[in-house]
């Protein structure tokens, strides 16, 4: 069964951390798409946003390649912090995937300011409270249309990590 996850949270929430550590977890089949990823690849610099039209063409047509592998893990790792992003995702690629989930991720400021001075490369303060004061908790209507919503507000991961792997 194809599975993609669409992870949603602010810069330092843990996204990547969750995305390596299931993919670490699983072993096999697990196919990270990673916004900094591939601004790092195409552009050798993450923090790079010169070429975003070519970065997110990328973003969008890759889990299109790995759902011939019929056993994948796709994690769609980018901020996805709003209602409207997050769905759209959903119907892209509703067709194609057996499963879709969400996993948000709502940790507390003051841990995800930690976390973030922890990064390679930390957002600036004043982006990430953009992002900290952007960021949409799942609605009504994305808790009906995905698979599965998943809210992390710990830095306890295992049980959702465990959960998706059923």
């Amino acid at each position: 069964m194809t599975k993609l996850i669409v992870l949603s949270g602010v810069p330092g929430s843990g996204k990547s951390y969750f995305s390596q550590t299931l993919k670490k977890m699983r072993r096999k089949h697990v196919y990270i798409v990673s916004s900094d990823g591939l601004r790092k690849e195409i552009l050798n610099d993450q923090k790079d946003v010169s070429a975003e039209d070519l970065v997110w063409k990328f973003f969008y047509s890759l889990p299109k390649l790995y759902v011939d592998d019929k056993d994948a893990f796709v994690i769609l790792d980018a901020t996805h912090i709003n209602s409207n992003k997050r769905i759209a995702i959903y119907n892209e690629f509703k067709d194609i995937f057996d499963e879709i989930d969400l996993v948000a991720f709502a940790l507390d400021k003051d841990l995800v300011r930690h976390q973030n001075i922890e990064r390679d490369f930390p957002v600036p303060i004043d982006v990430l409270e953009m992002f900290y004061e952007s960021y949409e908790a799942p609605t009504k209507e994305e808790k009906e249309i995905f698979n599965n919503v998943y809210l992390i507000d710990t830095n306890d991961i295992v049980p959702v990590i465990y959960d998706l792997m059923k």
